[in-house]
This record gives structure tokens, sequence and C-alpha cells, in this order.
């Protein structure tokens, strides 16, 4: 039967009055409503035809009366609940009681699809935890038990999955294009993205970081967790198959494990967190090929055709500055001939030792031949705070060479143990997988971003290294390299394509133009080549050396340059602006530059040519990012977290506050000093999905990017009884949730397979054959 898509009416009272309009704000959106002072109207929209009662948004001069709303309630009218500015969504008969005749009712109309959806759902900012595979996990809500019941037939009718929740709701799985037709029932008044608390991180890594900010915990924003990212890792020997890498082995040659060293590394990496969602790793979407150490770098070539692997990670010395040996030209050999490839490489935790570079104890002790290639990432062990473990290997090189290469959080990393298990481990092996993990996001940007095609690893290593935050001296230093690694500016330089490639002949100059734009606070500038392979005997392993000025009209500027004199002064004296002639990388810095164009002109000694080069920029400003949160969390209640932010130079502080409804009201938790980039904050007791955080430096502010919620943790699950095909759960309900989701593995990762509102649920079709993991969450309130 075809159905009639126009409007019956049935009685008009009156369409007369002044043309004017209401807002009327809704989470989807607000809403001008045009009034009349005769709006009420009687008329029934399709699909209402069979309803006892209707659905009507209903806008009147004043608000009503506690009077008015009893003596409504007698005429079998329901308030539903209010709506800003002086509207009421309500339940009524078709045919109008006489005392509404009686209100001043200025606006009459059915709800439409947009005013009854989350702003989240409205926007399709919905968060990551909503979707199941390609469908979306909603919660509506009906106005009355039979619209509920004509609700859930017509999900039936449009083949939309669903299960009858608790009191007036159903639970929705649907394509996110049919979100429509669940809004379109005219008896469900209310549609949210169900939600999941918990929030994926490595405690402080991935935060530390700025990883969390490039996969947001909400859809619509950037998800680079290195899905299809494969990376090659060597340890201790075999690591067991735990929970949180099931499904992303692709191939494991190891070993009998020696110890939980791999398991660790592995999961700072790519841990999914099944277990406990704080273990997770920098990119739990990659995968991983598995060898005992070195094996992972001794099958470079072929895991690379064969598996597709674009990062290893090693957390292994082979000795205490060992000079450029055979192992380091194999590794700068392997990265020259696998172009898409990045070695990353732990510095060592021997930052006491005195391993003869000539300066006594306290410097050039990086533990392995292997960690000095020209071509590879060497990665210093910083805490929490960004300062320097005292254990971590500095440099130089044996040649002077800068090393480390970058910092990342090497300190109390919680991830992955043996069996099943997670523990806090600290050393720059903690540090290696954390920038491992970093660039498979990377690689997983630069796809998403470049039609699929694989990035250099010379120029993601140049990225990673220019936007890394300074630390320490200013420049460059033989204690952090360039810095803490900085994801998210790495991602927005891989976005902005920020970066330009070509190659240099020997006789041959080059000229890279960049343009800085008015209220630029700084200019970072990098020239970054994979150098050849050099003779293992040789004094000094640079072979092409590139050198580049820096040019605005009459202005020049060379590039930072340490002094490798071996005294511990020259050692830990600042950079200063001079030719380089050790090092394939050289970064140009500018505070405050003037706007215009700035010309890089390249040039130099090309020994074993053309030597293909990359060029990297990235420009401060005035603004503020905050980083984390960024919005989308579930954070525990009345526990203490590390907001952080991204800045460029400036003078002025930072002050950080907290709205507990939504952004309508502001109040201050915490203040920073310009140079610094983290602080501390409570969250409040109780539950909720309202508060939002900003920070604000002058006139500049950040604010997250979607609401944050709060809400317990259920403890003690337990299995009260299990039958052939089913078994029942029970746990500590936690106070202010409205539900709990059961979560249950999956091929890879937790998935949510059931929502119930009490602290006891069944799940059926277990299979008892195999082992079978579940955990509980708790949903907020609203």
């Amino acid at each position: 039967m075809k159905k009639l898509l126009t409007l019956t009416c049935l009685s008009l009272l009156s369409i007369t009055g002044m043309s004017q309009t209401q807002r009327v704000l809704f989470q989807g959106g607000t809403h001008a409503i045009e009034l009349s002072d005769h709006a009420l109207t009687t008329h029934v929209i399709e699909g209402e035809r069979d309803y006892d009662h209707v659905v009507r948004l209903m806008i009147v001069k004043e608000p009503l009366s506690e009077i008015t709303k009893k003596s409504l309630e007698s005429n079998d009218i329901d308030i539903i609940g209010y709506v800003p500015f002086k509207a009421y969504i309500i339940t009524t008969p078709k045919e109008h009681p006489n005392v509404l005749r009686d209100l001043n009712i200025q606006a009459w109309l059915p709800l439409s699809s947009n005013m009854k959806l989350s702003s989240q759902l409205a926007s399709g900012n919905v968060p990551d935890y909503t979707w199941s595979g390609n469908e979306w996990l909603l919660y509506a809500e009906a106005a009355t038990s039979q619209m509920k019941a004509m609700a859930m037939q017509e999900l039936n009718h449009h083949r939309i999955t669903y299960q009858s929740g608790d009191n007036l709701g159903i639970h929705i799985q649907c394509a996110p294009d049919r979100l429509d037709d669940i809004a379109s029932i005219p008896g469900i008044v209310w549609i949210q993205q169900r939600e999941a608390p918990g929030e994926p991180e490595n405690h402080t890594g991935t935060k530390n970081h700025r990883t969390n900010a490039v996969r947001v915990p909400y859809a619509g924003g950037r998800n680079y967790d290195g899905t299809g990212v494969v990376v090659g890792h060597g340890d201790d020997g075999d690591i067991v198959p735990h929970m949180d890498f099931k499904g992303r082995i692709l191939y494991n040659r190891s070993s009998t494990s020696l110890g939980d060293h791999g398991d660790h590394v592995a999961g700072t990496v790519l841990g999914a967190g099944n277990i406990d969602p704080t273990a997770e790793g920098q990119a739990p979407g990659a995968e991983l090929v598995y060898s005992s150490y070195p094996d992972n770098l001794s099958h470079v070539d072929a895991d690379y055709t064969t598996y597709g692997v674009r990062v290893t990670v090693s957390s292994y010395s082979n000795g205490c500055n060992a000079g450029y040996t055979a192992f380091a030209r194999q590794v700068d050999q392997d990265i020259r001939d696998n172009t898409a490839l990045n070695h990353v490489f732990s510095a060592g935790n021997n930052g006491a030792s005195n391993c003869g570079y000539g300066a006594g104890s306290g410097w050039g002790n990086i533990t392995g031949g292997h960690k000095q290639g020209k071509n590879v990432i060497t990665v210093a062990n910083l805490m929490s705070n960004d300062g320097l473990a005292a254990s971590s290997s500095r440099g130089p090189a044996h040649d002077g060479r800068i090393k480390p290469d970058v910092g990342a959080l090497g300190s109390q990393v919680y991830s992955c143990s043996s069996p099943n298990g997670y523990a806090t481990k600290t050393g720059t092996s903690m540090a290696c997988p954390g920038v491992g993990g970093v660039l498979a996001q990377l690689v997983d940007a630069y796809r998403d971003n470049h039609s699929s095609v694989d990035a250099p690893g010379g120029l993601l290593k140049a990225i990673l290294l220019n936007t890394a935050d300074d630390l320490g001296n200013p420049g460059p230093d033989y204690k952090h390299g360039y810095g803490r690694v900085n994801t998210l500016r790495a991602v927005q330089a891989i976005e902005n394509d920020l970066f330009s490639g070509d190659s240099l002949s020997q006789g041959q100059t080059d000229t890279v133009t960049i343009t800085v734009p008015s209220g630029a606070t700084g200019l970072r500038v990098m020239l970054h080549w994979t150098d050849p392979e050099a003779t293992t005997n040789a004094a000094r392993a640079l072979v092409n050396d590139l050198n580049a000025t820096l040019y605005q009209g009459t202005n020049s500027w060379l590039p930072w340059v340490l002094d490798p004199t071996p005294t511990a002064a020259a050692l830990n004296s600042n950079a200063v602006r001079a030719l380089d002639s050790l090092n394939n990388t050289e970064q140009f810095t500018i505070d405050n530059p003037s706007p215009g164009d700035y010309n890089l002109v390249i040039n130099g000694s090309v020994i074993n040519g053309p030597q293909a080069y990359w060029v990297t920029y990235w420009i401060d400003d005035a603004s503020v990012e905050l980083t984390y949160p960024v919005g989308g969390e579930v954070l525990e209640p009345a526990t203490t977290h590390t907001a952080r932010w991204n800045a460029g130079p400036g003078t002025a502080g930072f002050t950080l506050e907290y709205s507990a409804n939504g952004g309508s009201n502001w109040s201050t938790v915490a203040t920073a000093p310009s140079n610094v980039r983290m602080t501390s904050f409570m969250t409040p007791a109780n539950s909720g999905d309202q508060m939002m955080y900003r920070i604000t430096r002058g006139t500049s502010s950040d604010t997250t990017d979607a609401r944050v919620s709060r809400v317990g943790i259920p403890s003690n699950l337990t299995v009260n009884w299990a039958c052939p095909d089913s078994l029942n759960l029970s746990w500590t309900g936690v106070t202010g949730a409205s539900q709990y989701v059961i979560y249950q593995l999956g091929n890879q990762y937790m998935e949510p397979i059931d929502t119930i509102t009490g602290v006891t649920g069944t799940v059926y079709n277990v299979n008892p054959a195999i082992e079978q993991w579940f955990s509980v969450a708790a949903l907020t309130p609203n």
C-alpha cells in the first residue's frame, strides 16, 4: 500500500497573529520557531494515525505555573521536558482537551528529526566507541510505553536492528545513514550515541607525546592509530600470546621467551588495552612482525617486501660508544635500500658511564654501534614532566654527531607483561617503542593524506625531529637531541604539506622558498638527507656534506651546531650558528620572524650522488592548542590528571578553565607559567557528561572539541554461573551510572555486546571450548 506523505488536517483553530520567531535551544541545534498568538492546531503527521497520543513542542508566552501543570496532568497531558526558551515537549490526546485552548500557546508543532538528536549525533562527531564495525550503537527513548511499542514496529519495518531496553529505552544498531529513519518515528523523542567509559592511554605516554590528539575519542576527528602499518620488533625471545596483541602478530620467528621485556616494548608500540585500557599503546591499530633480537634487523629486506614492515624497534645495546660499526653501516644501508623504512633504537641506560669519548663520565655513552647510524632514530628517556632521566645515555656519537635524536617518555611506563598482565618499567627501552608507535601513526597519517602512498622514511624522520618540543639547552643538544616528540605537530605538518623534496648533484645549488605570514612568533626549518652508508674505518661517518643557509633579504642564518670537543663544558654548551660538517640534519630557527619569503639555499659536497633531500618547516604563532583533554574522554571522578597543550614561544602565562555545563560557565582550575605546557587538574566528584576544558594565553584560547564525561569504574567482575552456551556475570556498580556495557574480546579488540541497567547480566552463545574475556564499563547518566 502506498503511504500518504502529505499532512492530513483534522481541524484548524487559528493561524492568525503577528509573525515573529522564538529561539528554542536543542542539543541538535538552535531552532527559530514562528510564533502566533493563536497557534494551536490539531493535525496528525505520517505514522501517527494509530497513536492515542501525540508528541508536540508547545511554546507559551510565560512558563507554566504549577497549577497549570497539574491541570494539564489531570487532562491526560504529560510534560516530558522543558526546552529554553519557554518551550515544552508534551504528549497529548490527538483531540485537544479544552484546557489547551485556555493557554496562551504561541507555537505548536511536532518534533523535527534534528530536535531529537544529541549534539554529537547532530554534528556527526560521535565518539569512536559509538562504532561497531560500520554501524552505530545508539540509545533512543520513546515518550510513552505505547509509543515505544509502535516505534519498535517501525524499526522492524525499516529492518533496523534493535533491542528493547528498560522503561522507555530502545538500544539500536544501525548504519549512520539510517539515523533519519529512526528520528522520523513520531513516538521517539530522544536519540543519543551509546557512551562507554575509559580513556585510552599508556598512563602519561600518549599524552606526553600528543599521541592521543591524533586518534581522538570522538568520531569525525583524527584517527591515526597505525591501522595497516607493520612494525618489525626484535627482543628477548617470544612474547606470550597476550590478549593485547590478539590477531595482530603477522609473523613470529622468535625463540623461547626469556622474560617480559619484549612484551612490555610491544605493548608500548601497539598494545590494544583489551584487559586494561590505560595500558593502550601509541598505535593500537598497527600489526607486528616479531623476532628474537637482532633477527628483526637481519631480515629487514625480506620483511619490508613480504610483510610491509615500515618501522622497526629495538631496545637492545651492542657496546657502549662502539663507533660506526658494520652494524651501523648495515642499518644506514637498510634505510637507503628500503626508502619508506625507519629504524628506532633506544639510546641506552648508561647516562653516568665513561665509555671513552674523552669527556669523562656522563658523556659519549650511547650504547651500540647501530644506534650511532646517521639515518636511524635514537631515543632518550624522559620523565613525565619532560625532565631527562639520570640513566639516559648521552651523546655525542663517536665522531661528534648529534645523538640521541629525540626524547620520549621512558620512565614509569605502564605496558604489557606476561602472561596477560601489566607492569611499570623505566629505561630507554621504554622510550624507544614510544617513538616507534608514533612513527607508525605518522606512516598512517601520510598515507591518509597522500593517496595511500608511503612517505620516504627520511622525510618522516625530518618532520619528527623538526616538530619536537625543544628541551634542555636552546636548540639541539647531546642529552635530548631535538627535544620531545610532538605527534600532533608532526601530523599537522604532514596534513598541511609543510615540506618539499628534491635531489642535488655535485656543483648544484637549490633554493627552497618558505613564506612566513604576519603574526608568526617562531620559524623552524630543517634540511635532512638519508646519507649513504659510510666506510666503517672512516673517522667521520658523513659522506655527502650538504650545507644550507637561510636568507631573507640581506639577513642570513646558518644552522645550529654543537661543539663536539671532548670536554664536559664544551659538550654541555649551547648550540651556535655555524657550518655543519658532521650531521645529515641541519636546523634553523628564528624567533619572531618578519613576514615575507625566506630562501633556504642548499649546496655542498656530494660524494655519492645525486643526493635526495627533504626540507620541512614549522611556523609558530600566538595560538594555543589543548592536546589533553581533547574531548570525548571519560574520566574517573575525583581523580588528578595532567592537562597538556601546544603553544609557540611567548611571555604570558596560561590559564586552564573548566565548565560543568557544556561551556555556559567557566571557572579557573589551574595556571602555568609561560615556559610550561602542562598542569595538573582534578575532575569533580559524581558523574556527568557536560564537562569542557579550555586553555588560554592572552587573547588566544582553545577548548575541548567535544564534551568530556566522568563516571566511575565497575569492580569485582565475577562469573556467577556458566552453562555450555551461556554465563552470568555480576559486578560492583558505581555511583551515578545509568547503565553498564558488557564487552567481550573479539578477533582483535574488546567489543560491546550488551547494555543493561543493573549490575548483573547473562551472556549467550558462549563457546566453552575456548578462552573468553569479558569486561564491564559504566555509562554516564546523560
